[in-house]
């Protein structure tokens, strides 16, 4: 519930941010030489969250996106009652769509690539997609692709560790083995996760 509430807020917090732009657009339509300003996700969800991205700062100055912390905003979004026609959920939908990729982190590499399958997975698991069409219009069954992602990736002995990146702990055989079933639980079709998971 609590997280619930939090994820609420933040939206809240995200909307005022637009609200507060569009605003000042209205105010100034007659200002002469005046440039609009438009929000754009990473932007908002930055100066919600504040502080600082793992994946450093853009051009001008924002918090840059990196993808399993874009998946695990758009699960606060669902999770919160948004639905598909909300801006911030097009808007992170759009994100992942370009950035679709099982071989890393986008945004990272290597580093919490775990996490972020697991983030993805229980990502598109919530939106009830079987499948995900990225930007290019390629669709994917993104359940068989995280399957293979993983088999491949799988010790002799049936653990799981991130080799290239022990960032975030993930050179731990516990944590990342969890990580890995946890995201195949997410990977079946009609997975019962999605409702016994919060």
């Amino acid at each position: 519930m609590l997280r619930a509430m939090l994820s609420a807020i933040s939206g809240l917090r995200a909307h005022q941010t637009m609200m507060d732009v569009v605003g000042h657009n209205i105010a100034n339509v007659n200002t002469p030489g005046y440039k609009t300003s438009r929000v754009v996700f990473e932007e908002a969800l930055s100066e919600v969250i504040g502080g600082s991205s793992q994946a450093g700062e853009t051009p001008n100055g924002g918090l840059r996106s990196y993808a399993s912390m874009t998946y695990a905003g758009l699960k606060s979004l669902i999770y919160a009652g948004l639905g598909p026609d909300d801006p911030r959920v097009e808007a992170a939908v759009k994100w992942i769509s370009r950035h679709y990729d099982l071989e890393s982190n986008p945004g990272l590499g290597s580093a919490g690539l775990y996490y972020y399958y697991h983030t993805f997975a229980k990502t598109l698991d919530a939106l009830d997609k079987d499948s995900f069409v990225d930007a290019s219009g390629k669709s994917h069954d993104w359940q068989a692709e995280m399957v293979a992602a993983l088999a491949k990736r799988q010790q002799t002995d049936g653990s799981w560790v991130n080799e290239d990146n022990p960032r975030w702990l993930e050179g731990d055989k516990n944590l990342v083995t969890a990580y890995a079933l946890l995201t195949l639980a997410h990977c079946r079709p009609n997975s019962p996760a999605a409702e016994t998971q919060p």
